[in-house]
């Protein structure tokens, strides 16, 4: 991938902003205990796609969307698109009813984190483009997240919220394995193709 359209990366952000907004959303068979097993895929998939490493992954992806050597755009695509992404996922949190709406100001956090780390992320998407080791980043922060989040160990209240813990540390760590796996084969191929 040499480049792709700022509209492409944009629709991308606004998927991932809407769903992780919705994917939010509690019924109120949820909350009485009798829809444990919906509540339980709800809320895998709610842990899986708000996880830090996903939205890490979109700022990387973001920068290497920039093209090779195009340093001051991927850092701005990086920050800029997961402004872009928080702002639209708290828009839509908002109007579903699933935020309140002083969401904006207890959830500044979020914007803060977007700007900060945005533009490292940014960069080191930017750097995956001739560097192994920036294409290992995502993977590897997958399958260290549900480590460092505890995501195997402990009891977490409900059985929907144990599943999911579970679950969705399942889904990182499977997801880090096969990205792994690909930026190696990628490395492993560049170095066999250059030497023939």
């Amino acid at each position: 991938m040499k480049h792709v359209p700022l509209h492409v990366m944009l629709g991308v952000a606004t998927v991932l902003a809407v769903v992780t907004a919705l994917v939010d959303y509690t019924t109120l068979a949820e909350l009485s205990g009798q829809a444990d097993t919906w509540a339980s895929i709800r809320k895998t998939l709610a842990r899986t796609i708000n996880s830090g490493s996903v939205w890490a992954g979109l700022g990387i992806l973001a920068g290497y969307s920039a093209g090779p050597g195009r340093w001051l755009r991927g850092a701005a695509l990086g920050a800029g698109v997961l402004l872009f992404t928080t702002t639209v996922h708290y828009a839509v949190g908002i109007a579903a009813g699933i935020v309140p709406a002083t969401g904006w100001v207890s959830n500044s956090h979020w914007f803060l984190a977007a700007a900060l780390f945005g533009a490292p992320l940014g960069l080191i998407g930017l750097a995956a483009h001739p560097h192994l080791l920036a294409r290992l980043v995502l993977p590897l922060g997958m399958l260290a997240e549900p480590w460092v989040t505890r995501r195997f160990f402990g009891f977490y209240g409900t059985v929907p919220e144990q599943v999911s813990e579970i679950a969705s540390g399942i889904i990182l760590t499977l997801a880090g394995v096969l990205l792994a796996a690909m930026a190696l084969r990628r490395e492993y191929r560049r170095s066999h193709d250059s030497t023939l």
